[in-house]
């Protein structure tokens, strides 16, 4: 799955907002998506700066310890030919003040590493609450029938879906039982008509779940193939 912001933000813009105020309550404690969404735009950015920071601090560690090793070895030329207390002790607050600076920004960088991946974790499970809006919403229109990044929908367009889909269930019926009834039979076009009349029903099998158990419809499943039936029927009589 591509979750992105041009993505969750075409999933909240084809949900009506009963539907997805019913997801909330099914899937997110009743939180707003809309909030979660805004919260993943922080949570990028932070984390984008916190890598930023990252870099520049691992440059900064290895300069330091170039440094170090450069100081160290120009200490250890003068120390060969200079035995001087002063200069033992020059070399000692070089590499002292060294040690430090390059702990320093080590400890910092691991700081940061642990906060990047705390956002990290929080950024994967806020994107694995879209990747499941995704599913459902997806789901709503198995076939990607019409403007699938504009077209809202509702209870209603969700129940014309139904039923345009409950028609093509009856339809590939009827046909199968028709080819059945050929003589001769042909195993051919009946494995062909089984797959497609199979297909329909998943495919309405794959809205009628997501509309109840996803989105709290209330859909009348006799209704809805009533409807069909009827569809069929004048499309017959042509």
């Amino acid at each position: 799955m591509n979750i992105n912001d041009k993505e969750i933000a075409r999933l909240l813009r084809v949900l009506s907002e009963p539907l997805r105020k019913n997801w909330e309550i099914k899937f997110n404690q009743g939180k707003s998506l809309l909030e979660l969404q805004l919260r993943r735009t922080q949570l990028l950015g932070s984390i984008a700066l916190l890598r930023g920071r990252c870099q520049v601090l691992y440059y900064l560690g290895l300069g330091v310890l170039i440094l170090a090793v450069v100081a160290g070895i120009t200490w250890m030329g003068w120390s060969i030919h200079h035995s001087d207390e002063i200069q033992k002790r020059g070399g000692f607050i070089i590499a002292g003040l060294s040690i430090v600076l390059f702990a320093s920004v080590a400890i910092l960088k691991v700081i940061f590493d642990n906060k990047t991946m705390d956002l990290s974790h929080e950024l994967m499970e806020l994107d694995a609450v879209f990747e499941k809006l995704q599913q459902s919403v997806d789901s709503l229109n198995p076939l990607g029938i019409g403007n699938t990044h504009h077209d809202v929908h509702t209870e209603k367009t969700v129940t014309d879906m139904a039923v345009g889909l409950g028609f093509k269930v009856l339809d590939a019926t009827d046909r199968l039982f028709k080819v059945c009834a050929r003589t001769p039979l042909s195993r051919h076009d009946i494995a062909h008509s089984l797959q497609w009349e199979e297909k329909c029903s998943a495919w309405f099998a794959q809205l009628w779940d997501v509309a109840i158990k996803d989105f709290g419809l209330k859909l009348d499943k006799t209704d809805v193939f009533k409807q069909a039936a009827a569809s069929l029927a004048r499309h017959n009589a042509k």
